[in-house]
């Protein structure tokens, strides 16, 4: 009895896993990111499919363009817009379907403007420069593009790098990520389920407990926390103070195509977890990002949105974790 019953078990798991092997490569399609010539890497025309984004699983859908958008315009092929948002993960909104981001409730609000999203995880400045100056060369047009300026584009700006003929290229370098089993690893790729369901339970049962969620790595890790250490290791040769510095010159150059064009330009910032903790220990001081930009802005920006005001407020009478348990996914 107990030979059958291992023998039912693992004829299950194979089942299982067979199962999980094609869903993965057919319903969870991963050729929605793909890499680009000119600016490194972008999102496939026309894509309809599901993506995994932790243990999250949502719908993503493109237009003909390959710019993330409602998945009634997939077949769109618009090359005249009102406005257009560029930035990075936060922009494009991964785990989330266009409907339920920013920039998907903005194009329903005002349904009388034409509203690209021009975003993609990983981007930073080099790439937006590239992308838009390849757009407007490519025919495209646009009223006025909004930047959303992520925390994380300054590490970025350090391996990015944009040459003459505007092709940005990406140096082999590492942040700080963990050393990974090639099993796992295999298991990532091609058996997305069965992987959820190993990090799930990794999380919940054998992650170390942590009493004060501030000390964990979404709050500490050197991606972000450049704000308030300059002495960082993972900025590459340049380290912070000249990636900073390299992340503001792109952007210069980016206002001076925009100028060129007479597109307008609005920055927009906003704050990552670690930055969460900075304001509720300074309710009343300026985060070097906010003061970064607010200085770029002037007599440069149409507009200029710190959404770090909005997180003030609410930390005046919440704490850290509740703002962050609410608000980040």
């Amino acid at each position: 009895k107990i030979f059958v019953l291992v023998k039912i078990i693992f004829i299950s798991l194979i089942f299982i896993l067979i199962c999980d092997y094609f869903y993965s490569k057919l319903y969870l399609n991963q050729k929605l990111r793909i890499s680009h010539d000119i600016f490194h890497h972008t999102l496939a025309a026309s894509f309809e499919g599901q993506q995994v984004w932790g243990n999250k699983s949502y719908k993503v859908c493109t237009d003909k363009s390959g710019f993330k958008s409602s998945c009634n315009d997939i077949l769109s092929y618009e090359k005249n817009f009102d406005i257009a948002f560029i930035g990075d993960s936060f922009t494009e909104a991964i785990g989330l379907p266009y409907e339920n981001s920013f920039v998907g409730m903005i194009a329903n609000n005002y349904p009388q403007l034409k509203v690209a999203n021009l975003a993609v995880t990983s981007y930073s400045p080099s790439i937006y420069y590239s992308k838009i100056n390849w757009l407007l060369n490519k025919g495209y047009t646009f009223k006025h593009i909004y930047v959303f300026v992520d925390i994380s584009d300054i590490q970025d700006e350090s391996i990015y790098s944009r040459n003459q003929k505007d092709i940005v290229t990406k140096k082999k370098f590492t942040y700080e990520k963990k050393k990974s089993f090639a099993v796992i690893k295999f298991l990532k790729e091609n058996f997305k389920l069965s992987y959820n369901l190993y990090s799930n339970i990794k999380y919940y049962f054998f992650s170390p407990k942590i009493t004060d969620i501030t000390k964990s790595w979404v709050f500490t890790w050197n991606r972000s926390i450049w704000t308030s250490n300059f002495e960082l290791t993972g900025y590459g040769d340049l380290g912070v103070k000249k990636s900073i510095d390299k992340t503001l010159n792109e952007m210069d150059q980016l206002f001076k195509l925009l100028e060129l064009n007479k597109i307008e330009l609005s920055i927009a910032v906003y704050p990552w977890p670690s930055q969460l903790v900075e304001i509720k220990n300074n309710l009343d001081g300026t985060n070097l990002q906010t003061k970064i930009w607010k200085d770029f802005c002037k007599n440069k920006c149409a507009d200029f949105i710190d959404i770090f005001d909005n997180y003030r407020n609410l930390l005046k009478y919440n704490k850290v974790e509740e703002i962050y348990k609410e608000f980040y996914i």
